[in-house]
C-alpha cells in the first residue's frame, strides 16, 4: 500500500460558546414522553414527513460486533444497559453479534432483556486474534475471515427481519458497531433523517477516516440505509470474498470492496467521534481531528477530568461516540 505525507483531513469546527448553548438545549428539551434511569435519555428533535427520514417513526436495527469473552461481553453489557431500551423503542432492536465463547452465560443475560437478541456466528471465535501483542500471518488471516463471516451474517439477518414476507421492507436503516461505541439514539435518528434528503439512496454515515494512500474507511461502525444494506447483502450472497477481492478487514478492506462493487463511499459524520477521532480545542474553536491527521498524536483532547463544563456541553451533542467520553454524560446526568 502507498503512503502519503498529506492524509486528508476532516475539520469540524465550532465555537465553544455554541456547544455549550445547544448542549444545554438538548438537555434542557428532553423528551417528557419517554421514561427512563439512564444516561441516554431521549430528546425530542425535529420532524418530518418520511417515514425513514423522520426521526419519530424511524426504525433502526443495532447490529452489535462483539464476543463472550468477558472483556468484550461485559462492553456489550454496558451497551444493553445504557441506551439498549433506546435503540429498542418504536419497533428498533439490538442485536448482539456473537461468537462461541461463554455461550450459556451470554443467553442467559440475553433472556433476563426483551428489547435484546442474541445471535451466535459459527467461525468467528478468532475475530480478536489480531489485538495479540505479535499476531502471526495465521493469527491475522483467521481474525480477517472471522470478521468477514460476521459481516456477511449481519446483512444477512438483516434482510431475514421480514421473516420470508418478501412484501414486507426491512428496517429503515441498519447499523453495525463496535462493542465499545454509545449512542445518543434520538441525536442519531435526527442527524441520519437530516442526512436522508442528500444521500439516498447510498446513505452510508460513520466516523470516516482516510487511510495513507487514500482508502476512505469506517472506524468502530456505521449506519446504512435499507436501500443500500439490501443491495450489500445481494452481492454478498452473488459472491464469495474471493470473487469480490475482499480478502481483509472489515473496516479498511471492507469499505474499498463496496466502492469497487457499488461504486460507494462512506459519508463522515461530525457527530461520531471513535476512538481513532478528538475533539481539538484551539482557543474558542473546536475541530475534529482523526488518527490520520497530523498532530493526531499530540495532547488534543481536553480530557473530560479536567474539562467537565466543555464535555458536559459537548458530548451530549453527538450521535455515536465511544465509551471513553460516556463519563461526561453519565456526570451530567448525576
Amino acid at each position: 500500500m502507498t503512503t502519503s505525507s498529506h492524509p486528508r483531513k476532516f475539520h469540524h469546527r465550532m465555537s465553544m460558546f455554541a456547544i455549550a448553548i445547544v448542549g444545554t438545549c438538548l438537555l434542557n428539551n428532553a423528551m417528557d414522553s419517554v421514561e427512563t434511569n439512564n444516561a441516554w435519555a431521549s430528546i425530542r428533535q425535529l420532524d418530518s414527513t418520511e417515514t425513514i427520514s423522520n426521526p419519530e417513526t424511524m426504525v433502526i436495527h443495532f447490529y452489535i460486533k462483539t464476543s463472550g469473552q468477558d472483556k468484550y461481553f461485559n462492553r456489550a453489557k454496558r451497551m444493553v444497559k445504557t441506551w439498549g431500551m433506546d435503540g429498542a423503542a418504536g419497533g428498533g432492536k439490538m442485536i448482539l453479534m456473537m461468537d462461541g465463547k461463554n455461550r450459556e452465560s451470554v443467553d442467559a443475560f440475553g433472556a433476563e432483556h426483551s428489547y435484546l437478541d442474541i445471535v451466535h456466528v459459527d467461525g468467528t471465535d478468532r475475530q480478536g486474534d489480531y489485538k495479540k501483542g505479535s499476531p502471526s500471518h495465521e493469527d491475522l488471516r483467521e481474525a480477517f475471515h472471522a470478521q468477514r463471516v460476521k459481516t456477511r451474517a449481519v446483512f444477512t439477518e438483516f434482510v431475514s427481519s421480514r421473516n420470508g414476507d418478501e412484501a414486507k421492507q426491512p428496517p429503515d436503516w441498519m447499523c453495525y458497531l463496535d462493542d465499545d461505541m454509545m449512542v445518543n439514539v434520538t441525536n442519531l435518528k435526527t442527524e441520519l433523517g437530516r442526512l436522508w434528503h442528500s444521500c439516498t439512496p447510498n446513505c452510508f454515515i460513520a466516523d470516516g477516516l482516510t487511510y495513507t494512500g487514500g482508502v476512505d474507511y469506517t472506524s468502530c461502525g456505521y449506519c446504512m440505509e435499507r436501500d443500500l444494506a439490501s443491495r450489500i447483502e445481494a452481492v454478498l450472497s452473488e459472491k464469495t470474498d474471493e470473487e469480490l477481492k475482499w480478502v481483509g478487514n472489515d473496516d479498511v478492506e471492507f469499505n474499498r470492496m463496496l466502492k469497487q462493487e457499488l461504486n460507494v463511499a462512506r459519508i463522515n459524520s461530525e457527530y461520531w467521534y471513535s476512538q481513532e477521532s478528538k475533539p481539538k480545542v484551539t482557543g474558542t474553536l473546536m475541530e475534529k481531528v482523526t488518527y490520520w491527521d497530523e498532530g493526531y498524536g499530540e495532547t488534543v483532547t481536553p480530557n473530560w477530568k479536567n474539562n467537565t463544563d466543555f464535555m458536559r456541553s459537548w458530548v451530549p451533542t453527538l450521535s455515536v461516540f465511544g465509551e471513553q467520553y460516556a463519563p461526561a454524560v453519565e456526570s451530567s446526568n448525576s
